[in-house]
């Protein structure tokens, strides 16, 4: 590992010797004013070599080699400009646009991006230019970004079963009902674009084949203050609040926000299982509330200490008490569908949640030539304590008890810490940028479970029940990326390795599992520029996906006497190819076709026992899977008062499964479509209408097969003129269809899991923005994102 690192710090060394020159600057009108997200273009020889847009401060950067070109800017509202410049050093220019003539008519030139943008790892979604952004906040946008499925509060792409966040091109910590709370409080007016990796490369960490969904903020360097203040009430089956508010003050070299939000309220979701046995059939409803009780808080504050150097540190934290209680009725019947017996279990869980994160980072420009680096520093801790009681009764069909009952007592304390460290390198050459980096990483996870049964008026301890569970993995991970353009071809290649070490220890058993592997995870990705109508691509890449913590704990947590998951220490991670070709159309059509194939894939298995009843949950490593995919996106906002986008998914899936108690091979066609339409109700255009809908045909999950399932969802939208407050009324599956089936078969049992979030609602939001509406906080990145997003 030595000569490794000192390999590595050689060439990085030998790199930045070398770096290419630079125009670099600042567009101002009329009052030195920035020009904010002007085109500009550097030609030679009426050539075409290079282009930029200016950021929401009018800086620009070209990199070029050594030689005489035209610049040229456009911008709407302003006149042209051109410029010859002779570059032999780095060289900075301010290039003043003067305002265009007010009476021109004519040819007006326009640089509004296309809505749909494709570029050589990702799919842009142009928020800016989508009137679906006024008024909304990300969590909405990311129902109308193509190839995301927003369906029972979660977030993933379509086809993938979750996908990593982050904002700014920094990773979010977060993940499950943490990162839409989060979404929530960023409002759509802050959002430039949103981006859509499905085949990261190879700077992103290699862990998960769910891919990425990044969200680019606004800039503005003015300074000031400003805010948000949020309240609402949804309606579903019990209500739920949601107050919080947001602070962002920017005054000379310091930038700092602040951000408190709060939840309260509870769900009712549905719950039905039926397990076909050989001699019974046993039909299960769970009718539970489930409190939906929490406080977030961030804070955050960047010094930028010069021109080149930037750092700061944010804090995340989050304290929930999501507790439960649930009555659970599992009906017998006989092999004449006649009632034989029944079973009732009641359950109460008192929980609670905690964590806290801490981000440091540095941003550092190195001389005139581009080369920056930016290193971040991470801790995460979590901590969960959670208890559960179940009593259960059996009766008979007449409604007699049978005299057998039991009394269980679960308790779960769990506590994880996870510390990072990680750098990335970019330097720009001549003719080609290389970026580098590494990364560490170190996780502690501990937990103690302890299942009691009541005997002689008190819980006693269940010791071959019980255990504490100790697990450790570290992992160091380098990579090197490769991109540049060759006329109108965009290439990007690179590698990442990982060398990763575990231990898992089950205090109770005294057993312990060892673990250690190195994997290389290429990938490569080229983009064919044709024309300003074509733009075809082309994307591989490999990718882990490792097990999260608690499968890998192997003692039991019982949902009732005859259920109990399980964890498995020697769970394997899976590996997956992907493969993608598309094609972009005009910036309003997307098409792609891709195929990937995962191997030693992992999944929980209920097993069931025809003598015993007894059903027993359990992951293991035994799925290969071959996906074959064709994507379709249209997009188009050219009409001012409709913008209309839509969306289908067509999928074949083959999955073959290694152990005997499961359906050997299963293949099935599977599709997704979804429409997303914005309407302007009046010629002021502070009222807007939203009609949303999507329908998921059946398709193969891991080794269940899902039946169909649709929503349809609409929204209305008032911003009074000159008024900081805005109203929105919405409703969420109007039809209350969004209720899925999963259907699977272990050991020739047909066993049949249905479910549906509380979501058809009625939501009212309020919101007041006060202060100068241009600042915004960025939102920082964390280098533990891989390993937080496995914790849940």
């Amino acid at each position: 590992m030595s000569r490794l690192l000192s390999s590595f710090i050689l060439v990085l060394l030998s790199l930045f010797s070398s770096a290419q020159l630079t125009i670099h600057g600042r567009l101002v009108g009329p009052g030195e004013r920035p020009v904010e997200f002007a085109t500009i273009t550097a030609s030679r020889d009426s050539q075409q070599v290079a282009a930029t847009l200016a950021d929401s401060t009018g800086a620009y950067t070209l990199r070029l080699p050594g030689g005489t070109y035209t610049l040229s800017v456009s911008r709407m509202s302003f006149k042209p400009l051109t410029q010859v410049v002779t570059l032999t050093a780095d060289t900075s220019i301010v290039l003043v646009l003067e305002a265009a003539d007010a009476g021109l008519t004519g040819v007006t030139v326009s640089t509004r991006k296309p809505l749909l943008e494709k570029k050589v790892d990702r799919l842009i979604f142009n928020v800016e230019n989508s009137i679906a952004a006024g008024g909304s906040d990300a969590y909405d946008l990311l129902q109308k970004t193509p190839g995301v499925s927003v369906q029972n509060g979660t977030v993933n792409l379509v086809g993938k079963s979750s996908v990593s966040f982050m904002i700014n091109d920094r990773a979010l910590l977060l993940s499950g009902p943490d990162i839409v709370n989060l979404l929530k409080t960023i409002s759509s007016e802050d959002i430039a674009r949103i981006e859509v990796i499905t085949n990261p490369s190879a700077r992103y960490d290699a862990q998960g084949n769910s891919g990425i969904i990044n969200i680019i903020l606004k800039k503005n360097a003015r300074l000031g203050y400003n805010g948000l203040l949020r309240f609402a009430e949804n309606q579903t089956t019990y209500p739920f609040y949601f107050v919080g508010g947001n602070i962002n003050y920017n005054k000379g070299k310091f930038k700092t926000f602040a951000v408190l939000t709060r939840g309260y309220g509870a769900s009712k979701p549905i719950d039905k299982n039926v397990i076909n046995y050989a001699q019974q059939k046993w039909m299960t409803a769970i009718d539970g509330k489930y409190d939906q009780n929490f406080t977030n808080a961030q804070l955050g504050i960047d010094y930028q200490v010069s021109d080149k150097t930037l750092v700061g540190i944010v804090y995340n934290g989050s304290w929930s008490d999501p507790n439960s209680r649930s009555t659970t009725r599992t009906n017998v019947l006989n092999n004449a569908n006649a009632l034989d017996s029944m079973l009732y279990t009641t359950a109460r869980g008192i929980n609670g949640n905690n964590f806290s994160t801490v981000n440091a980072h540095l941003v550092q420009s190195f001389g005139t030539r581009g080369v920056k680096m930016s290193a971040d520093m991470d801790w995460y801790a979590n901590n969960d304590d959670n208890n559960r009681t179940i009593d259960n009764t059996n009766y008979l069909a007449s409604g007699q008890p049978t005299g057998y009952a039991t009394r269980l007592l679960s308790t779960s304390l769990q506590g994880i810490d996870i510390y990072t460290l990680k750098a990335d390198v970019d330097i720009p050459k001549k003719t080609y940028t290389l970026r580098v980096g590494g990364k560490f990483s170190s996780v502690r996870n501990t937990s103690d479970v302890q299942n009691y049964r009541w005997a002689n008026n008190k819980y006693d301890l269940d010791s071959l029940q019980s255990n504490r569970f100790n697990y450790r993995e570290n992992i160091q991970a380098a990579y090197v990326e490769y991109s540049r353009t060759i006329r109108k071809v965009d290439i990007q290649a690179g590698i990442r390795s990982e060398y990763t070490q575990t231990l898992a220890h089950s205090a109770n058993l005294d057993q312990k599992n060892r673990n250690s592997y190195v994997k290389a995870f290429p990938t490569l990705a080229i983009t064919y520029n044709k024309d300003d109508n074509n733009v075809f691509s082309f994307a591989y890449g490999k990718r882990i996906n490792r097990p999260s913590y608690y499968l890998l704990n192997p003692f039991r947590w019982y949902d009732n006497p005859y259920s109990y998951s399980e964890g498995n220490p020697f769970l394997q991670p899976s590996y997956t190819n992907n493969i993608e070709v598309s094609h972009t159309y005009k910036g309003v059509l997307v098409n792609a076709l891709s195929f990937s194939n995962t191997n030693n894939y992992y999944d929980q298995v209920t097993f069931v026992n025809n003598a015993s009843n007894i059903q027993r949950i359990y992951p293991l490593n035994f799925i290969t899977t071959y996906s074959y995919n064709y994507s379709g996106t249209y997009s188009n906002n050219t009409l001012p008062w409709l913008e209309h986008s839509s969306s289908l998914d067509v999928y074949y899936t083959i999955i073959r499964s290694k152990i005997p108690e499961t359906v050997r091979r299963q293949a099935s066609m599977g599709a997704y479509v979804s429409t997303d339409n914005q309407v302007v109700l009046n010629k002021r255009k502070t009222m807007k209408l939203a009609v949303n809908g999507a329908y998921q045909f059946p398709y193969i999950l891991g080794i269940d097969k899902s039946d169909a399932f649709f929503h349809i969802d609409l929204a209305l939208r008032y911003t009074p003129q000159q008024s900081h407050f805005q109203f929105i009324l919405s409703s969420t599956d109007i039809f209350r269809t969004s209720e899925r089936t999963l259907t699977s078969i272990t050991n020739g049992v047909k066993q049949s899991y249905s479910y549906m979030q509380d979501n058809t609602r009625i939501k009212l939001l309020i919101r007041y923005k006060f202060g100068n509406d241009k600042i915004k906080h960025e939102e920082r990145e964390a280098g533990n994102t891989d390993e937080k997003s496995r914790v849940r």
